[in-house]
């Protein structure tokens, strides 16, 4: 078990990756902390939030890069229950993450608080009207956040300089407190990652990778219930909504596969 300095984030790693080991409640009351911070070393310090799962891991696995920038975030949450399973099939009780906690479930934490706090929030990328959907129905549901929203690059493996530049104006004129992106493993992390000292001179407080969260938030994709969320077949869900995405569970048998071989070591 790891500590990370900053708030003493109880980690634990899979695959050579650290995640956030804690509960869920422990972890809401680190986002606030993080919102909240009036410490000049924490205040104007942009935290990263990335949401592996065990999809992303084999990648991780394949890419020396992604892992890298894995080990670089603020926090990395056990988002899918595969990676809860590694961890307990790995490690003994004292090491093992505690509880699945899902990016969908932290991503409306912060819309929570955003409403409470009355704090501005800035959506990136996504499929083209997807950021403008899904900011039209959190501003009705969180009335007294304010939104705004960006298209980001119209393909994020040929960004170009004027809509990198688009969008970083857009945070600079905005000043969002939190930035949420959805570009896809390993798109999202790389850009936070690159454009990391804007977004604290910008004042951004959290930057947090949403993926398909924004597709369920806009009504492109239907949502899962809190039940099916709760069982962590939330990956089941999503293969019936989208069934193109059956090549990419082939990942889940592989990853199973690694951690059979880790647990021998």
């Amino acid at each position: 078990m790891m500590e990370r300095r900053d708030f003493m984030i109880r980690t634990t790693k899979v695959l050579g990756v650290p995640f956030f080991a804690d509960s869920l409640a422990t972890c809401e009351s680190l986002f606030s902390r993080w919102l909240e911070a009036t410490d000049p070393a924490w205040k104007h310090r942009a935290r990263l939030v990335f949401t592996p799962n065990p999809e992303q891991l084999m990648l991780a696995h394949r890419n020396v890069s992604f892992f890298n920038l894995l080990q670089m975030s603020d926090c990395n949450l056990p988002d899918g229950i595969g990676v809860v399973w590694a961890s307990r099939f790995l490690h003994p009780t004292v090491q093992r993450i505690k509880e699945r906690i899902s990016g969908r479930e932290m991503f409306f934490f912060l819309m929570a608080r955003a409403e409470q706090q009355k704090y501005r929030v800035l959506l990136i990328g996504g499929k083209k009207g997807v950021a403008d959907l899904a900011m039209n129905r959190l501003q009705k549901q969180y009335p007294h956040a304010v939104f705004s929203s960006d298209g980001g690059a119209f393909d994020i493996t040929h960004e170009s300089r004027e809509e990198h530049d688009r969008v970083l104006s857009h945070i600079s004129t905005f000043r969002p407190d939190v930035v949420c992106i959805a570009y896809g493993a390993p798109h999202q992390e790389q850009w936070l990652l690159n454009n990391r000292a804007f977004l604290d001179r910008g004042g951004v407080r959290v930057a947090m990778v949403v993926g398909g969260t924004l597709d369920g938030v806009a009504g492109v994709v239907r949502q899962p219930s809190r039940l099916i969320a709760s069982l962590g077949f939330e990956w089941l869900w999503r293969l019936i909504q989208q069934p193109w995405r059956w090549k990419r569970q082939l990942a889940l048998l592989q990853f199973v596969h690694l951690i059979s071989k880790e647990k021998k070591k």
